[in-house]
């Protein structure tokens, strides 16, 4: 008890006491707000998009060089706030597909706005539950061409009952690890995703069919990681058309090896760039695809300069014949 006008004053230790008694206070109140927004959201009853496809009257294509420029990009709910940056590597690059996760559809409406009149914009919500303050969350592809076909598939998450009891587990950990970010309590929903298609004329009248998506994470739920690359293998098999070049670029929150082999299985060659694609030192986003005959080996690296908690991974592959003529040199990469 102090007198009016006296300063009360803490030892380090009762202050040290205090300072971790408020740390936990906050983490519990952000466990208990992370759990009841996750549940409250888990009832929305749309919880998925259709594809949503803005492109301009007169394609503008650059001219074709024979080679075919790809990249992938993680936007991490900050597509608009690097909407120059994705117009920069889209021309500095030259790239014939640019393919985009984790963006917001707020900012798809912005994406699809500001490039109307120069590129094909295709967009697609996975799972409204998936930052539902900015409409969802899905993913993107940017094509100079207006596509011959698009098509998807939605992937499941975990159910509502499995989601409660992670998210619950998650935020006793981090209130007990004294972890603020509530990084185990917002990984237990795992969301439903999606996988994006689109077919577009390239290299000439050859027909190449893009994918992208996002893959959610294996930790706490590996099981619904697990099925949800199940899926994704699944799906690129049924899409298979005989010659027919595809290329997947995408964030698949796994291991090198692990993608590697699971691709092999479905006739694809993984791409991973010798560099780390996340800031954290990590390497989650591939560009995997199947020649079909027509392409030679595609080269990939990490574009400087442009990052969220991604970086951009950039990849090119010539036609067989071009490739063999060119020397197997990778340039135009800025």
């Amino acid at each position: 008890m102090t007198n009016a006008g006296e300063q009360l004053v803490y030892t380090e230790h009762e202050r040290s006491n205090r300072d971790w008694m408020s740390m936990l206070k906050g983490v519990a109140l952000g466990a208990l707000a992370t759990v009841a927004s996750g549940i409250a959201v888990g009832l929305l009853l749309d919880r998925e998009g259709h594809i949503v496809e803005r492109a301009p009257a007169v394609a503008l294509p650059y001219g074709d060089d024979g080679v075919l420029r790809v990249a992938t990009w993680n936007m991490h709910r900050e597509a608009a706030k690097h909407l120059n940056e994705i117009n920069v590597v889209m021309i500095k690059n030259k790239l014939d597909a640019f393919m985009l996760q984790e963006v917001t559809g707020q900012d798809a409406e912005v994406i699809g706005e500001a490039f109307k009149h120069k590129w094909s914009v295709t967009y697609e919500m996975a799972d409204a539950r998936q930052k539902p303050t900015d409409f969802g969350l899905g993913n993107m592809i940017i094509t100079v061409k207006k596509p011959v076909s698009a098509d998807s598939k939605h992937i499941a998450g975990n159910s509502l009952p499995d989601a409660f009891v992670k998210t619950i587990g998650g935020a006793q950990e981090d209130i007990l690890s004294g972890n603020t970010s509530l990084t185990n309590a917002r990984e237990g929903l795992q969301e439903g995703r999606v996988i994006l298609s689109k077919t577009v004329q390239a290299l000439g009248n050859m027909n190449i069919q893009f994918i992208t998506t996002h893959l959610g994470s294996s930790s706490p739920s590996p099981e619904v990681h697990d099925q949800q690359m199940a899926d994704l293998l699944k799906f690129v098999s049924d899409t298979k058309k005989k010659g027919q070049p595809t290329i997947l670029c995408g964030d698949l929150n796994q291991g090198v090896a692990t993608t590697v082999t699971a691709f092999a299985e479905v006739g694809m060659i993984t791409r991973e760039a010798a560099q780390p694609t996340t800031i954290d030192g990590g390497t989650t986003d591939y560009c995997i695809y199947r020649a079909g005959g027509k392409l030679g080996l595609m080269r990939t690296k990490v574009l400087k300069g442009f990052q969220t908690d991604h970086k951009v991974l950039y990849g090119e592959v010539r036609p067989v014949q071009a490739y063999k003529l060119a020397g197997n040199q990778l340039h135009n990469a800025g």
